[in-house]
């Protein structure tokens, strides 16, 4: 088993009841400068994995979080070039 799978199976074992939990201790980890981009794609990676076994509705308990860090990251100038 790699590294770079280990984080998902974990969020797919703990599922989504304990997926605020994981948020939680990523956005408290990862704060600052290019820790905040780390913190962006980690959390779209375990949503990824995790939206297969999904029921609807049952992340709506973190959906703040979730708006938190998709807030706090860089913005990337679209400027077409």
């Amino acid at each position: 088993m790699s590294a770079d799978c280990l984080p998902h199976q974990v969020v797919l074992e703990l599922g989504a009841p304990n997926f605020g939990a994981v948020l939680h201790e990523l956005k408290t980890s990862l704060t600052r400068g290019f820790q905040i981009h780390v913190l962006g794609y980690s959390v779209h990676y375990l949503l990824a994995k995790l939206v297969p076994t999904l029921a609807p509705g049952a992340l709506d308990y973190c959906a703040a979080p979730l708006v938190q860090v998709d807030a706090r990251r860089p913005l990337m100038a679209c400027d077409g070039h």
